[in-house]
Parts: structure tokens; sequence; C-alpha cells
């Protein structure tokens, strides 16, 4: 069974669906890019701030803050103290490292002297 559709509606249909298509191409293209663009609002920070706080008391918010700040200074002190002995560290080892030279030149000096004398000896 075929059908008697003329050959100039055939085409007109087929121009008909393809510029149809285009168009709803061209609208979800647009439409995706807008969205992308323009970004969602971001819901304000105090709404998600006060639910969470809103349990704690200001004293125990003030009791948290001294914590961390005792924590802090007593880390600046570890800090301070972790300097000053990594510089006497290095002081030490500089001190053994030029005493081993001393030693070392002393231990030369006294092999020279003593093949000397098994020199003169001879």
């Amino acid at each position: 069974m075929e059908l008697a559709i003329p050959a100039w509606a055939q085409q007109i249909t087929l121009f008909v669906i393809m510029v149809s298509s285009g168009i709803l191409g061209l609208y979800k293209y647009f439409k995706t890019e807008s969205d992308k663009v323009t970004p969602k609002p971001a819901p304000p920070a105090h709404d998600q701030i006060i639910p969470a706080t809103a349990f704690l008391d200001s004293k125990l918010v003030r009791e948290l803050i001294d914590t961390l700040r005792e924590h802090q200074e007593e880390m600046g002190r570890q800090s301070q103290r972790l300097t000053r002995s990594q510089g006497e560290l290095r002081e030490s080892i500089i001190e053994v490292i030029e005493a081993l030279h001393v030693q070392t030149n002393a231990t030369l000096n006294m092999l020279r002297f003593m093949n000397r004398q098994d020199v003169l000896k001879q």
C-alpha cells in the first residue's frame, strides 16, 4: 500500500521538518548555554549559620575561642623552642666538624712524624 503523495509535497514536508529541527536544536543549545552562564543564587550564609549555632550558648563560644587562643599561644612557644634547639644543634654540629678536622690534622701530623722517625732509623 503506497501513499500517493506528490514529490513536491514530500520535499516541502522534509524542508519543514529540517527547519523545525534546526530551530528546536538552537533553542535547546541557547537554553543550556544560558543555564551555564547564569549561576544559580547560593543561599545566604547567615541562613546556614543561624540554625547551626542556635543551640550554642554564647558562654560556650567564648570558652572555645579562649581555648583556641591558648592553644595557638602554646604552639607559638613550642615553635620558638624548636627554632632555638635547631640553632643550638647547628652550632654543635659545626663545632664537632671543626674538632674532627683538628683531630684528623693532628693524627696525620703524628703519622708523618712517626714515618720520619722510621726513615731516620733505617
